[in-house]
């Protein structure tokens, strides 16, 4: 159970900056603030400390060109609209002098990149992955549910997956899988890896190839959900391997 209380806790209260934009773009303060909140947060259950930054529903429009009003305190965002003609719009793309675009690449550590349900998976996206590491930054990429195979995998719907495990390329290539007492080790890797939902019906070990060998898997957080721990346990398994070839 996630179940947390705001304020329920003695702390710390950060100045509001000059402007109502500032509570999401003033990055020293968001910083400030966000710890603070959480400071006077009661955690009860399994409730961690979770902070994810964003400049409301609109963000991805501005990333493309939009003009962009932000509305923090009442949590959302608003956009001119740009696209006055759809069988003659514009060319979309995210300019690299882009201010919103910036703020991000300027500000956070890791972005999270989910390329939407039906759409091509990570591995067709390598250009901007690799854009977004060469600014310094890790990437984070999103397969819905994840089912193991013995041999040729069957089109199974897998949405709905039941345990969530993120996983990722090894943080550090040079050291050992981890492995937790009294676990016992797996027998060999799965022959196949099946990623569906915002992976779709693919194969999820030449995904993990091809990311690892084209970006730098020190900086690449891949999270998926397993059906089973066993499931799970596989991944992590083949993530390590792909993440170490022709790295040793």
């Amino acid at each position: 159970m996630w179940v947390s209380a705001a304020n329920a806790k003695p702390g710390p209260m950060v100045p509001e900056p000059a402007t109502e934009e500032e509570l999401w773009t003033n990055v020293d303060y968001v910083i400030a603030s966000t710890e603070a909140s959480l400071a006077r947060t009661h955690f009860a259950g399994d409730a961690l400390p979770v902070f994810c930054p964003w400049l409301g529903p609109n963000q991805f429009a501005a990333w493309l060109g939009a003009e962009l009003a932000l509305k923090p305190r009442d949590f959302t965002s608003w956009v001119k609209p740009f696209v006055h003609d759809w069988d003659a719009h514009p060319q979309f793309r995210i300019a690299p002098d882009n201010r919103w675009w910036r703020l991000y690449l300027e500000g956070l550590g890791c972005i999270q990149w989910i390329q939407g349900a039906g759409q091509r998976p990570p591995s067709q996206w390598l250009g901007l992955l690799g854009q977004i590491q060469a600014a310094g930054k890790a990437v984070q990429l999103y397969y819905g549910g994840v089912t193991v195979h013995v041999g040729q995998p069957s089109r199974l719907p897998v949405r709905g997956a039941s345990s969530p495990a993120p996983q990722a390329c090894d943080r550090a290539a040079g050291s050992r899988p981890h492995r937790q007492a009294g676990k016992p080790a797996l027998q060999g890797l799965p022959e196949q890896l099946h990623g569906g939902a915002h992976g779709g019906d693919l194969d999820l070990k030449s995904e993990l190839d091809v990311l690892c060998r084209a970006l730098d898997p020190n900086r690449l957080f891949l999270w998926a959900e397993a059906r089973s721990a066993a499931d799970a346990e596989a991944v992590a398994a083949y993530a390590r391997k792909a993440a170490r070839r022709d790295r040793a």
